[in-house]
């Protein structure tokens, strides 16, 4: 990733200023038995990633993983400013044991404000409209928005971005174009081999039907 992020926040660079949203109860509940999601926004790539949550109080430990994954990067940037509402899920002893411990600047601001607080809370809007257009334009339940909102992310990653000079949030992060070619529409119905077939079941379907959920970088990794 660039040292500087070529956008008009030039004062920032990866990690300096993270910000943080937990939206939810969402109903109903994902087949996995989550109900809220958290987001972490860096503001100088507008990289989102998210995390699924069944409880609010698993907002610690989605943080200190992104925290390593994040930090884990080739020019050794660290969080420098974490900011939230004032939720309770943030606003407690052991985030500000954390900060502390790590040198981390935390700023809250209030809800529903118009500044700073846009910045935190507007990706989760734009991310909820994704997901409901997604899950309406397939047909699917609404107890599969878990898997809407990671492809809502996947894609938001991968598309151009007005702050960020018409570059992707994925390029300016890794310093590369994002590959396209593996996306595929939402919720189209496709096919997968069925494997350990008898030889002698030679009228018997070699493939199984199905939806897709998902889809990564990786050609040969769909989720159906």
């Amino acid at each position: 990733m660039n040292k500087k992020s070529r956008n008009s926040n030039k004062e920032y660079h990866y990690l300096k200023k993270v910000t943080s949203d937990v939206c939810g109860p969402i109903s109903p509940k994902t087949y996995s038995r989550h109900y809220y999601f958290i987001t972490f926004l860096d503001k100088a790539t507008r990289f989102i990633e998210v995390k699924l949550l069944c409880i609010k109080d698993k907002a610690y430990k989605a943080f200190l993983e992104f925290k390593s994954r994040a930090e884990n990067n080739p020019n050794n940037f660290k969080v420098g400013m974490f900011a939230t509402d004032n939720g309770g899920e943030y606003v407690n002893k052991r985030f500000q044991e954390l900060f502390k411990e790590a040198g981390i600047t935390y700023q809250t601001v209030l809800a529903h404000t118009k500044e700073p607080n846009g910045l935190i809370e507007r990706p989760n809007h734009t991310l909820m409209t994704k997901v409901r257009a997604l899950l309406f334009q397939a047909g699917l339940p609404n107890y599969l928005w878990g898997e809407a909102l990671e492809t809502a992310v996947f894609l938001y990653n991968r598309t151009p971005h007005s702050t960020l000079n018409g570059k992707t949030p994925y390029e300016i992060k890794y310093g590369v174009k994002p590959n396209l070619s593996t996306i595929r529409v939402f919720g189209s119905v496709t096919f997968y081999k069925v494997k350990g077939l008898s030889s002698q079941s030679k009228l018997k379907a070699r493939a199984s039907k199905a939806i897709l959920l998902g889809f990564s970088d990786n050609t040969e990794v769909y989720k159906l």
